[in-house]
């Protein structure tokens, strides 16, 4: 009898630490855009080598070791896929802007200080023309800067 119930006992055990882990694994590993976002996201920022206990149990720590083991060539590689595949899921949209007289620095600041949907964007300038890869309903605000600051100078 002590024996079938030490089983049963250890095998419900078994089941709810199992149970546990894949629910930890799940939240863990995130799926669909949550985990493109992350991959852009690190590919973006180089995080710092923790230094102190503090430090350690800290979400910086966590993108440090995801980036170890990568080049930044490297990371830049898998943030532009997963970027590519923000675009094709319909998350990112990528449009392209003319301009003529503007101050980069005051408009980026501009952008960044307001509401953004998603702060993840990306903003290439090149002679006359600015390339934005953003949220969807990010771009009302972003195209309303652009004409403000360009009327500005």
């Amino acid at each position: 009898m002590k024996t079938r119930r030490a089983r049963a006992i250890w095998f419900a055990l078994f089941g709810a630490v199992t149970l546990l882990g894949l629910y930890v694994l799940a939240l863990w590993c995130p799926t669909g855009i949550k985990r493109h976002r992350r991959f852009v996201e690190d590919s973006r920022i180089t995080y710092a080598k923790p230094t102190n206990l503090r430090e350690i149990f800290s979400g910086e720590a966590l993108g440090w070791l995801r980036q170890q083991g990568t080049t930044a060539s490297q990371r830049a590689a898998a943030g532009k896929e997963h970027e590519e595949a923000l675009l094709q899921l319909g998350y990112f949209e990528r449009r392209y802007y003319r301009y003529t007289n503007v101050d980069m620095t005051a408009f980026m600041q501009a952008v960044f200080s307001g509401p953004l949907r998603d702060r993840l964007c990306y903003f290439r300038f090149d002679s006359g023309v600015v390339e934005v890869t953003a949220q969807k309903s990010d771009f009302v605000r972003i195209a309303q800067l652009l004409r403000e600051h360009e009327q500005a100078n």
